[in-house]
């Protein structure tokens, strides 16, 4: 976290904005998260998120719980956005386009709906992944 910090006082202080990425997620995507299911948000993920709030960051790419999810923490005037991704590996085999602008971001949701593979007949790529999975 030390390190964390220094890098996003470095990065304020060049005016520079920083994008991180992050395993875990850094916030709860559901109420009770940590207790319900407990290991997919990183530990002290309150004072933790608070702590990163605090020093600038605002975006945060997450991804462990393999779900398709935007949540946020605000902290006084300030917001942290926990921008979490699917697997690719599991239907409906999600990604991100993002796109930035000057003080923007968009953010797209695609799925792979065919891959270069010759599948049995009367399947392709969605449904042999449903059914796999």
């Amino acid at each position: 976290m030390n390190w964390i910090q220094d890098r996003l006082a470095e990065a304020k202080k060049r005016n520079i904005t920083v994008i991180a990425m992050l395993h875990h997620g850094l916030v709860e995507h559901c109420v009770g998260q940590e207790s319900l299911d407990p290991g997919y948000i990183t530990d002290n993920w309150e004072a933790n998120s608070d702590a990163l709030i605090d020093a600038g960051l605002k975006v945060i790419f997450t991804g462990h719980y393999h779900a398709n999810d935007i949540t946020l923490r605000t902290k006084g005037t300030n917001t942290v956005f926990d921008i979490e991704t699917g697997s690719l590996v599991n239907p409906p085999s999600p990604y991100r386009i993002i796109t930035l602008d000057t003080n923007s971001m968009t953010v797209e949701t695609k799925h792979i709906t065919s891959i270069d593979v010759t599948f049995p007949p009367t399947l392709n790529f969605v449904t042999y992944s449903k059914k796999f999975l």
